[in-house]
């Protein structure tokens, strides 16, 4: 799952209160507005506003900087080529506008990292390499957004998504706290991140290729779960004759490292077949997915975790027709149930994050 990570919480200030857990959307920036390969003139739709008209309020969001001609798909459904710099030419409007919840998560996976095949509107990839010239790529995104990426406006860098998974690992120990450096001597004071996945039903899935302790110059590890709807399952929480997938995680957490939770809100097959709307992964329904996990980062385990990470929010055909994100489910559950269980766990999980308030209220 190379996908993006996505943060859910409450406030909106310049800087969350002091203590506050960080929460949000990670599709944050969804249309840059690119007509051909390099263009200049820059316009998006951030996807921020549209979760506050459903009284859902972010204190952060992750922007990420697409691979070279990734596939920025738009409400619409259009997709648009564009180049890694789209988003450092956007810099000035995420360091300044009232729009954006700050500081936010700077995605730089696809200036470091590329596919093969490249990514195009036309060509899906998911077979991730680092990049020769990924040094040079980020001087250049550095440069192109100027003094704008500060310790003010940004909370952490993401290095890569997915890291480790079930197919392998894209990059070793060594190889990622030698990025990590460099992206700290271009950032310096802001925390570096990657993702590690975990499949507590099937040891053998994903954990086998994570790393027996986590690369040191990380600050935060991004991780969830591919196959429990509940962190309190035993084969995730561990219990007396198991540590569970997550006993795992905390065997390679250097002390000084946090993790960072992502729950999955969309479905990719089309529409849900049952009210409140049903995860096709796990069979969960999302309001407790959210829930769960929300109680878990936040509560539970709050001395261990920074934040909770949603994936996707999504417009009405963000990606494609048949992918539902939470804001087309919530859509979808007032008009088929007549009551969305969605929205108001979106909403008790950004409190939670930002006020410290209870994830079932």
């Amino acid at each position: 799952m190379n996908k993006t990570i996505i943060l859910l919480t409450a406030s909106l200030t310049a800087s969350p209160a002091l203590g506050a857990d960080f929460s949000g959307p990670t599709d944050g920036l969804r249309n840059l507005g690119y007509q051909c390969y390099g263009c200049t003139t820059t316009a998006f739709q951030d996807s921020v506003a549209e979760m506050r008209l459903q009284g859902i309020w972010p204190n952060t969001a992750m922007y990420s900087a697409p691979d070279t001609d990734l596939d920025i798909k738009t409400s619409d459904g259009t997709c648009r080529d564009t180049d890694y710099l789209a988003l450092a030419r956007l810099a000035g409007t995420l360091a300044t506008s009232g729009n954006i919840p700050r500081p936010f998560i700077l995605d730089l996976s696809g200036v470091i990292f590329g596919t093969n095949p490249a990514r195009s509107c036309t060509v899906s990839s998911d077979v991730w390499y680092l990049r020769s010239d990924w040094a040079a790529r980020l001087n250049t995104f550095k440069a192109t957004s100027g003094t704008n990426f500060n310790t003010s406006t940004v909370w952490a860098i993401v290095l890569f998504a997915e890291v480790a998974n079930q197919l392998g690992h894209v990059a070793n120990n060594a190889t990622i706290n030698q990025v990590a450096a460099y992206i700290k001597q271009l950032w310096p004071g802001i925390p570096v991140m990657a993702g590690y996945p975990t499949a507590a039903t099937q040891p053998n899935y994903g954990m086998q290729n994570t790393p027996d302790i986590f690369p040191w110059q990380l600050d935060y590890i991004a991780t969830w779960d591919y196959t429990v709807a509940s962190p309190t399952d035993p084969r995730y929480a561990g219990d007396a004759m198991n540590p569970g997938a997550y006993g795992s995680l905390l065997s390679r957490l250097r002390p000084y490292q946090k993790l960072i939770y992502n729950v999955g809100s969309f479905n990719f097959s089309g529409p849900p077949t049952t009210c409140p709307a049903r995860s096709t992964i796990n069979g969960e329904r999302f309001d407790l997915l959210v829930r769960n996990w929300c109680a878990w980062a936040f509560k539970t385990h709050k001395d261990r975790s920074l934040g909770l990470v949603n994936f996707l929010w999504g417009a009405s055909q963000h990606y494609s027709p048949t992918t539902y994100g939470a804001q087309r489910l919530i859509n979808w559950e007032l008009s088929q149930c007549g009551v969305t269980a969605l929205r108001p766990a979106l909403i008790s999980a950004a409190n939670a994050g930002s006020m410290g308030s209870s994830c079932w209220q």
